[in-house]
């Protein structure tokens, strides 16, 4: 028997009613989440040996939603703390991640100002930043060119697909130290942050459940403010994949002239060192600045509650997409497409 054809506008339904549902569960989580009582004075800090305390800790401490830095954790547990450090750690990575390959680097500070997107290959970006090792040599760069270029947020992996070598996934355990569905953390997405002395990221705040910073290589300042003064940090509507974007660049000179409620003072900072951990909780917003050379590996996990709870905010980037690629959002209005692009790293 031939089954009855189906309306069209059945599906249409469908998807409306999904997208529909799961924005009200994402909104609707937003309550449930858990909020800091008072803002810590300083960053807790802790020391742990296993992969199983680790995680176990950092589930807890997610109850409480304040910041908590894991001090020196890589050190015995990952290899790359070791072997991707200095110029032949460098050309290491650029070798096993493929010298060839296309990258595009951000050229200052996206999530305030309508930075330019560099178009390079990994090669060429390893070649420039060994060319650049002291933030002399970056800020003479950056005054010449008007460029400060970052590899920012490369994917590498989500506990199942990888960019990593078989020799590079051995130099961080396959990232099992973020994969315990045992304890209920479902999935992870892993991400590469690579940039120069004095490199950049801009005040925000991410809308994952919750994530890590795990300091590789280098150092980074990282600067933290409390969900509760989210009124003081002028969100704006610039659009970046998982997250808000404050409209204030805290590195200007004329910030509180241009923004006088924003609380300069009223953040806690602190310096990751390689081999160093931090967990940053759902709502707080935050700066890095890099101190020394730094290679950075991030982390997003969920729960199969946040996971579902997420789904509106990965729809509307991949709409948010559909829409650019269509001509119908302006490109100046995103850290995702640069208001124009740079192909090639200028030569000075």
């Amino acid at each position: 028997m031939t089954p009855p054809a189906r309306n069209g506008n059945s599906y249409i339904m469908l998807v409306v009613i999904t997208v529909v549902g799961a924005t009200l569960l994402g909104v609707g989580s937003q309550f449930l989440r858990p909020r800091p009582a008072a803002p810590p004075l300083v960053i807790p800090e802790t020391r742990v040996t296993t992969a199983q305390s680790f995680a176990q800790l950092l589930l807890d401490h997610r109850r409480r939603n304040v910041p908590l830095s894991f001090r020196n954790i890589l050190a015995d547990m990952w290899p790359a703390v070791e072997k991707w450090r200095g110029i032949e750690g460098a050309r290491y990575l650029a070798t096993n991640l493929n010298q060839s390959e296309t990258v595009e680097l951000d050229g200052d500070i996206p999530e305030q100002h309508e930075s330019p997107i560099i178009i390079s290959t990994l090669g060429k970006y390893v070649d420039w930043l060994i060319d650049h090792p002291t933030r002399k040599a970056v800020e003479e760069y950056r005054r010449e060119s008007g460029l400060l270029p970052s590899l920012a947020e490369w994917k590498v992996g989500d506990g199942n697909k990888w960019d990593f070598t078989d020799e590079m996934k051995g130099d961080v355990k396959d990232l099992s130290l973020f994969a315990h569905k045992d304890l209920g953390l479902y999935a992870f997405d892993a991400f590469l942050w690579w940039s120069p002395v004095g490199g950049k990221t801009g005040l925000h705040s991410d809308l994952e459940p919750f994530s890590v910073l795990a300091q590789v290589v280098g150092s980074q300042n990282v600067s933290l403010w409390n969900p509760t003064q989210r009124p003081h940090l002028y969100p704006g509507n610039k659009y970046d994949r998982g997250a808000v974007l404050s409209q204030v660049d805290v590195w200007e000179p004329q910030v509180l002239q241009r923004f006088p409620d924003f609380p300069k003072n009223q953040n806690l900072t602190i310096t990751l060192r390689a081999g160093d951990i931090l967990y940053v909780p759902n709502g707080w917003w935050h700066t890095t600045e890099t101190v020394q050379h730094s290679v950075m590996l991030t982390a997003n996990f969920y729960t199969k509650w946040d996971w579902f709870t997420n789904f509106p905010s990965k729809w509307n980037d991949k709409l948010h997409h559909f829409m650019y690629d269509m001509g119908w959002v302006d490109s100046a209005g995103c850290t995702c497409h640069g208001s124009e692009f740079v192909y090639g790293l200028p030569e000075f």
